[in-house]
């Protein structure tokens, strides 16, 4: 005798189900889920979820007593589509979940949802109350960026911090540049107090601060300049005497450490000048950026620009144009 599968099963059991008659079901099942406690359920309601969410049996309008001849159709895919009943599909998977955590599959439905509905409060609620969201964890991880409400924030603080129980991000690193990125991005385009917060307290932990820097670094300056203040002097701490010849085609960014570094950050940026006008190269960005420079004296108080800019005028003088000639005598006289 063969065996009857779940998915089989609630495709006959529910043949001919319309929508509104399918959604009647969920509008029963919902207030009493609701009354079910937490983590209640191991095994059931399995059999009620299947016949919700898997396909079922629609007889063809022209073959009504021909089985063979049915059509497949799915609740959600109609409902989503009709934009009918999203809101009690969406009570019933956070129920499901609640009840019976980790031993219903709920994530494919989840994700069906997701690019409809929010559904970050519910999920907040779920973290409230101790769920760590494990097995829809990427799902929930993937959308609504454009979007920096306070539950929003919440959700995506939860995912990045989750680990496994042997203590590794749940979030592998790629999924975490990404959207890291992504809220940089929308931070500062929006100047977003709370994803700014978000991101600076994620900066906190070793894992996502070196992350953060790497994005900003490869931002240009205006961009760095606009985030907030923590941001720009995180990736600014990743300048030191050991990588600084790593940067040396990033004027954006040494243009945002001539601004904002210290001291001794500004005078590897002298050294990387120095070396540039020695081999004669990038002359024009060179200049340009040594234009923009102040108080000079404080960071290269031998003159190393200086006799470095006249070396270069001096081996070069039948090359260059007496507009750049004009413009390094200018410069000569600002770094002195």
């Amino acid at each position: 005798m063969a065996t009857i599968t779940g998915e089989d099963n609630s495709e006959n059991r529910m043949r001919g189900k319309s929508i509104d008659e399918i959604a009647d079901i969920l509008k029963f099942a919902n207030p009493l889920l609701n009354l079910v406690p937490d983590r209640k359920l191991t095994t059931q309601p399995q059999t009620l979820y299947d016949l919700i969410v898997n396909n079922r049996k629609m007889p063809h309008p022209s073959y009504q007593t021909y089985p063979q001849r049915d059509q497949q159709k799915n609740f959600i895919d109609e409902c989503i589509s009709e934009e009918k009943y999203i809101s009690e599909i969406s009570d019933f998977m956070i129920n499901i979940y609640r009840i019976a955590p980790n031993n219903i599959d709920v994530n494919t439905e989840i994700d069906k949802l997701l690019k409809y509905t929010y559904l970050n409060q519910k999920f907040v609620l779920l973290i409230d109350k101790g769920y760590n969201l494990q097995p829809i964890l990427n799902t929930i991880f993937d959308y609504d960026t454009d979007s920096n409400e306070n539950e929003r924030i919440t959700v995506l603080k939860h995912c990045f911090n989750q680990k496994n129980n042997k203590g590794v991000y749940s979030i592998v690193e790629d999924k975490a540049r990404t959207k890291l990125n992504d809220l940089l991005t929308y931070a500062q385009k929006n100047n977003s107090t709370e994803v700014f917060t978000l991101l600076e307290t994620l900066s906190e932990q070793e894992r996502y601060k070196k992350i953060l820097a790497d994005l900003i670094v490869e931002k240009d300056s205006a961009f760095i300049n606009n985030l907030s203040q923590k941001l720009p002097s995180l990736a600014i701490s990743f300048f030191n005497g050991e990588n600084y010849n790593d940067f040396a085609d990033n004027f954006e960014f040494l243009s945002v450490i001539i601004q904002n570094g210290d001291k001794t950050q500004k005078g590897y940026v002298v050294s990387i000048l120095t070396a540039k006008l020695d081999k004669n190269s990038e002359i024009d960005k060179v200049l340009s950026l040594i234009d923009t420079m102040n108080d000079v004296h404080s960071f290269d108080s031998n003159g190393v620009l200086h006799s470095h800019l006249g070396k270069y005028q001096e081996d070069n003088k039948e090359q260059i144009s007496e507009d750049v000639y004009q413009k390094i005598e200018q410069l000569k006289k600002k770094v002195k």
